[in-house]
């Protein structure tokens, strides 16, 4: 299973982001309950205002969605110009083609969240879409509220077998801070990560993004004092001097110090957590 969560960032001049977190870790229901905590789970493409998630079944939606994220930063299916319904119309149709084609043995309920950007600038709109399969229901595509006219960040949607949890865990981070932040919200998810409260979710945070301009976004995680991308550790020799690195409290830091920037504003954890 998976812990997915989805959330707006608000600023002075309303929706300013779309972010997406998860965690790493991959079960098996077989004697035991193996687990592996380097599984990705997130995507963004580097051409497109799109972003992308899954939960449930791993091998079927991890193989599509990489080969999807790849043909479509290769230019293979639309052109630059595709709207939001143009590229979750393509997403799906290869999604369901492939589906078909898989064995019907292994076929297992999932579900993948398509996150969005509309337009770029103030003007912006952003927007998430879940398709869905399962057998009692078959194929489902549903969108999520976005509200467009929201003052204060807030969670879209948090699925997965630590959901609820999670949902938790920002509600007390908003409490403690007094207002809902951005901040705030990855911060309570990566305290549900510490608190090892689900035995489904484990591993190092993942984290892509949509800001009002530009492409989507993969950001490292400095989690735990240890350098992430996609749930994998970056091992010593590395140079991702083009990624944008951030720690537990969001903070935009230096990848070779694990410190935050000098440039980037200070985000103190509140008393009372």
């Amino acid at each position: 299973m998976t812990t997915l969560i989805a959330w707006i960032g608000v600023d002075s001049r309303g929706p300013a982001s779309l972010y997406f977190a998860a965690d790493s870790r991959i079960s098996w229901t077989t004697t035991g309950s193996p687990t592996w905590d380097m599984a990705r789970k997130l995507f963004a493409t580097s051409t497109q205002p799109d972003i992308f998630g899954y939960y449930g079944d791993v091998v079927f939606t991890l193989v599509v969605l990489s080969s999807f994220v790849s043909l479509v930063d290769a230019g293979c299916l639309f052109g630059a110009d595709a709207t939001f319904q143009e590229r979750s119309d393509t997403l799906s149709d290869l999604v369901k083609t492939s589906f078909l084609a898989y064995p019907a043995t292994q076929q297992r309920e999932f579900a993948i969240i398509h996150g969005a950007r509309e337009r770029q600038g103030k003007n912006c709109q952003f927007l998430v879409n879940v398709l869905s399969w399962s057998p009692a229901n078959g194929w489902v595509t549903r969108s999520l509220p976005v509200c467009k006219s929201a003052q204060s960040s807030f969670l879209v949607a948090a699925y997965g077998s630590g959901g609820k949890r999670v949902e938790t865990f920002v509600e007390n981070w908003h409490k403690a801070m007094g207002e809902r932040t951005s901040r705030a919200i990855f911060s309570a998810f990566c305290d549900f990560m510490n608190s090892a409260g689900d035995v489904h979710s484990g591993g190092a945070p993942q984290l892509v993004g949509l800001k009002r301009v530009c492409a989507g976004k993969t950001f490292g995680v400095i989690f735990k004092d240890e350098l992430f991308v996609h749930g994998m550790p970056i091992q010593a020799g590395g140079k991702p001097t083009a990624m944008k690195w951030v720690n537990e409290l969001f903070e935009e830091c230096d990848w070779e110090t694990k410190k935050r920037r000098p440039d980037s504003q200070r985000q103190p954890r509140p008393r009372g957590l």
